[in-house]
């Protein structure tokens, strides 16, 4: 799930959209990747409270130079 929007002052909607949108159209996943918080503490506390299973390790890499 790349991004999502729904409409300000609405609790609960973005919650209700993520949750129809996956139940209809990715049905056949065990596991849904929620992206990247981008370090926003909003975003981070809004995907922790999907209680993810597993939150992977970020990582920076740079070109090898031989």
């Amino acid at each position: 799930v790349h991004f999502e929007k729904a409409r300000p002052g609405i609790d609960g909607l973005a919650q209700l959209l993520s949750r129809d949108y996956c139940a209809e159209t990715i049905n056949d996943f065990k596991f849904v990747n929620r992206e990247q918080d981008l370090g926003d503490t909003g975003l981070r506390q809004a995907k922790m409270g999907y209680n993810p299973v597993h939150m992977a390790e970020k990582f920076n890499l740079k070109p090898c130079r031989t």
